[in-house]
């Protein structure tokens, strides 16, 4: 889980300056995820609630959302309860994870003044419980909780809000002794563990960084300690406290393949790639609607990517067929032959007879050859009924001379369109695939809506001796950018019979150095996908043809040259 009860504590912090007599507009849920539309100060803002089951969380943004034709129940509620209201008070529960948020109600429901919006941060079990303040009897709940689920705790309507159980300390209630107490109680386990379990608002990470600073192993214990490391471990922890009272933060993302992973209050001192932000409100943003995305853009991607992989095996079976049907097209003359002899000795053919022997006068020795025939069927009708499957046969092969290819092409492309689908960055990019595979026919939409055409650029960059160099996201740019936008000498390059991604050196009138090449065949080969040694064609664009009536960046060549080169780190 990425929250941590101190973030959390920074968090409300910038919260309570931002959100103190904000009036609340709207309320909408997308799917459970719950925004409350703001406007304080003559601004209009968004607080919202994710419950993603691993990274549930709440930050303010500015981000529109849909709102859904039929809300559910507990946002009926919330409607009830808070529109117009204003926030008086927003707390944290120690240092644990969970945010009380108080409302002055508009004053005109059931006699009810103030009412309290508790966020439990709780991985799966997160909720969202609406309760009275004075009473603290709840309204209701985004989850409720029964009798069959817990034991300990219910959350129904009616029922006393009590909070989630916890026996951790809150460290800001702490001097030195008490945190030492606490560590020599829990001596024998590994400090790493220790540190977590018995101290609100500590995550793993922030364990990490305290042992990593102490130079102290993770799996060592409080009573391996000698007493001078046994008074730095609290002495750190005290130099926390003091950070979070004095609202010393540094809210720092880790990054994991350059993708968030971790949110942290202060700066690590651990190796580890980071990106800091001047808030948590910031931080935290940046986090869930970059892991939001790239959710949302691996669901659209993987229903995409299936969509096309069932087509490309349909493809391929068909073409074994149609290659099947082929190869026995190919024996076609064999057929004619035996029916020229079948018609040349006709008359040699008896009632009953179900196979004759023949001279084959097309051999060279005139050799002996035996003939099935079918004794249902009259000599005339035997000699037709062979003539008849030379014609199908010859016929088929004429068919397939073009279906084959024509499938061949479609397959060809439809794997430049996985590729160009496993290299994009936004979800527009992944849209304007979607429309050409809708516009191509490959799949239906029920709404009868037009589907937007998403405005992408080009990707563009700087060849070594400055030329400018472009490459099209799809099947539609390369189109658009090879056959329309490029001058006849700029310089095409592509990848060696593979799908690929055109790129374009605008050349007309500059110098074209052996530099300038081997960059873009190297950055032919990475927008191509390839991570190893590649063969990268190139020629100038007026070499280069679309195929006529062929699918969308579909093209033949001539007068080319090949380079083979390492695809460059994009």
């Amino acid at each position: 889980m990425s929250m941590n009860g101190v973030s959390l504590y920074a968090l409300k912090n910038e919260m309570q300056e931002k959100l103190l007599n904000a009036r609340i507009d709207k309320i909408y849920q997308e799917n459970r995820d719950i925004i409350i539309y703001l406007r304080n100060k003559g601004e209009n803002m968004s607080l919202y609630f994710c419950f993603s089951a691993d990274n549930p969380a709440f930050y303010l943004t500015k981000n529109k959302f849909d709102n859904p034709k039929e809300p559910p129940m507990f946002t009926m509620l919330l409607r009830k309860y808070l529109t117009n209201g204003k926030i008086s008070g927003i707390r944290q529960i120690g240092l644990d994870r969970v945010i009380s948020i108080d409302f002055d109600t508009a004053g005109d429901v059931f006699d009810l003044d103030k009412v309290s919006l508790n966020f439990e941060i709780m991985g799966k079990y997160s909720n969202l419980i609406l309760y009275e303040t004075k009473s603290g009897n709840i309204l209701d709940a985004l989850i409720r909780v029964y009798p069959d689920m817990s034991s300990v705790r219910l959350v129904l309507p009616k029922e006393e809000y009590t909070l989630p159980v916890s026996d951790k300390k809150n460290i800001l209630k702490m001097d030195f002794e008490d945190i030492k107490k606490v560590l020599e109680e829990n001596a024998l386990q590994p400090l790493s563990k220790s540190l977590y379990r018995y101290f609100e608002g500590f995550s793993p990470d922030i364990v990490l960084d305290i042992l990593f600073k102490l130079n102290l192993d993770e799996n060592i214990n409080y009573s391996s300690l000698d007493d001078t490391d046994k008074n730095r471990v609290v002495d750190e922890i005290i130099v926390i406290k003091n950070r979070i009272l004095n609202n010393d933060f540094t809210p720092t993302v880790l990054l994991k393949d350059d993708k968030p992973f971790r949110i942290l209050p202060f700066d690590t001192p651990r190796p580890h790639d980071k990106k800091i932000f001047d808030s948590m409100n910031n931080a935290v943003k940046f986090f869930y609607e970059n892991r939001a995305f790239l959710k949302l853009q691996a669901s659209r991607i993987h229903e995409l990517e299936k969509k096309i992989k069932n087509k490309v095996e349909s493809l391929e079976r068909a073409l074994a067929n149609n290659q099947k049907d082929m190869l026995k097209a190919s024996d076609r003359e064999s057929i004619k032959l035996k029916a020229d002899l079948l018609a040349a000795n006709i008359y040699k053919i008896k009632k009953g007879d179900k196979k004759i022997i023949v001279n084959n006068f097309y051999s060279e020795d005139n050799a002996e050859i035996t003939l099935n025939i079918d004794e249902t069927l009259s000599p005339k009708q035997n000699v037709d009924k062979m003539y008849n499957k030379y014609t199908k046969l010859k016929n088929t092969e004429e068919v397939l001379k073009k279906r084959i290819p024509h499938i061949k092409n479609e397959i060809y492309y439809l794997n430049s369109v996985l590729l160009n689908l496993r290299q994009t960055e936004t979800i527009d990019e992944i849209s304007a695939i979607r429309k050409e595979l809708i516009d191509g026919g490959y799949f239906k939409v029920k709404s009868k809506k037009k589907i937007r055409e998403p405005k992408l650029k080009f990707r563009e960059f700087k060849s070594p001796s400055g030329l400018v160099v472009r490459a099209g996201r799809n099947n539609i740019q390369n189109d658009e950018l090879t056959n329309k936008l490029a001058h006849k000498s700029d310089l095409w390059f592509h990848l060696r019979n593979e799908p690929g991604t055109h790129v374009i050196l605008s050349s007309a009138n500059e110098t074209v150095t052996e530099e300038d090449i081997v960059y873009c065949a190297s950055l032919a080969a990475a927008l191509s996908g390839k991570t190893i040694k590649s063969d990268i064609d190139y020629t100038e664009v007026k070499n280069v043809k679309k195929i006529p009536g062929a699918k969308p960046g579909l093209v033949t060549y001539k007068d080319f040259k090949t380079i083979t080169v390492e695809p460059i780190k994009l």
